[in-house]
């Protein structure tokens, strides 16, 4: 906290306890917003990161498993015949 005596009033500097770019864009906030310095940014970047790796494995997923479902049925269909 900083007292500014000139103006009578206490000012609080510190960090905005965000997690994700949903959280910014809740609160209006951009990353711009946030300071070079501030382990905030690089929180939020990193986490961002995360979740989009796991979107990206679970839709990866879901393809090789089609994909299995697809390879299963020709093998199928190619004994039966």
């Amino acid at each position: 906290m900083v007292h500014m005596a000139d103006v009578n009033q206490i000012i609080f500097i510190g960090s905005l306890r965000l997690t994700s770019l949903t959280e910014l864009l809740e609160c209006r906030v951009y990353l711009s917003d946030i300071p070079l310095y501030d382990v905030t940014r690089e929180l939020v970047l990193l986490n961002q990161q995360r979740i989009a790796e796991i979107e990206v494995r679970w839709a990866g997923r879901g393809l090789l498993a089609g994909t299995g479902e697809r390879v299963g049925d020709a093998i199928e269909t190619g004994t039966q015949r």
